[in-house]
């Protein structure tokens, strides 16, 4: 894969989703990666939380260059490690989104 420089131009998203566990704050997660576009990866991964009793913390879009935008959420889930685990269905929420986990 080419290098930053060797590139020239950067166009696209990227995201980071940082997933907290509601009943124990200290077991978390962060998914980093790429989508073909951050509103369709919002919307996916808040419809996935908000219907799995979670809610979404902080949401901060930023837009750099003119080029590239990036999407940073921190949500909540219960039972986010429980059985089964809420954790894969975050993961299938990304992807449905468009996203490509790093």
């Amino acid at each position: 894969m080419p290098s930053w420089e060797e590139q020239r131009l950067c166009i696209g998203q990227t995201f980071e989703v940082a997933a907290w566990n509601a009943r124990d704050p200290n077991r978390r997660v962060n998914f980093l990666g790429f989508c073909q576009s951050v509103d369709l990866l919002q919307e996916a991964v808040e419809e996935t939380v908000t219907s799995r009793g979670g809610e979404v913390l902080e949401q901060e879009r930023q837009l750099r260059s003119g080029l590239s935008e990036a999407l940073r959420l921190t949500v909540v889930i219960p039972y986010l490690w429980g059985v089964p685990p809420e954790v894969d269905l975050l993961s299938a929420a990304i992807q449905q989104g468009g996203g490509i986990v790093d």
